[in-house]
């Protein structure tokens, strides 16, 4: 059945990558690490994004603590990019979420409402509010379907304290993607060097390698 959703992959993860250029990315793992890694390169801010390359749903998790390490890093907030599927397999993230209250945390869930990469099976997205869950735990909490509408969010998270939730509903057309090139390490010792070069004006950077 097509879907109803007007907005795409591409077209939400170029508008991240342009409206957050600065602040730190956390992605969930598969086809949305490789699409915004995608993204990220087009403006060189592939260093600023940290992409879960396994683990489903710990973005959320890991976002909460980056988010909590950076309170005091006056121009950092911390995007965290994830998915109805990957959301869903981490709900209690969010009753630790709202214990902390992360005020540089914004979670974007992209929601086509199924597991695309394991056969289109649905998800409990089109029977339960994700917006009230978040609500709930203490987030304010948007509702996107347009690109008006995402535009106008991310310009309501910039000017408000989080922790914010944003959930995107998107078609299940195919992201432009592309293999990751740099290894695991590579990419943490970048992407935590970009924080402490953020935070104390210091950075260093290794050569991608395997």
């Amino acid at each position: 059945m097509e879907s109803q959703y007007v907005l795409t992959k591409d077209i939400v993860f170029s508008e991240i990558a342009k409206q957050f250029p600065d602040d730190v990315k956390v992605t969930s793992l598969a086809e949305n690490a490789r699409a915004f890694y995608h993204y990220a390169k087009k403006i060189n801010v592939q260093d600023s994004t940290f992409f879960m390359l396994g683990s489903m749903g710990q973005e959320v998790s890991m976002g909460l603590g980056v988010s909590i390490g950076i309170k005091d890093a006056a121009k950092l907030r911390c995007i965290v990019i994830s998915s109805d599927g990957s959301f869903l397999s981490n709900l209690p993230a969010l009753m630790t979420i709202s214990l902390m209250k992360p005020s540089k945390m914004i979670l974007l869930v992209l929601d086509n409402e199924m597991h695309r990469i394991t056969g289109g099976q649905v998800t409990a997205s089109r029977a339960v509010s994700l917006c009230n869950i978040a609500r709930e735990c203490g987030m304010e909490a948007y509702l996107v379907h347009t690109i008006e509408e995402l535009k106008q969010a991310f310009r309501k998270a910039k000017q408000e304290e989080g922790p914010i939730f944003i959930q995107i509903k998107i078609n299940d057309k195919v992201a432009h993607s592309e293999e990751i090139e740099e290894a695991p390490a590579v990419l943490f010792h970048n992407f935590s060097n970009y924080i402490q070069q953020h935070r104390y004006d210091k950075r260093t950077k290794i050569s991608k390698g395997r």
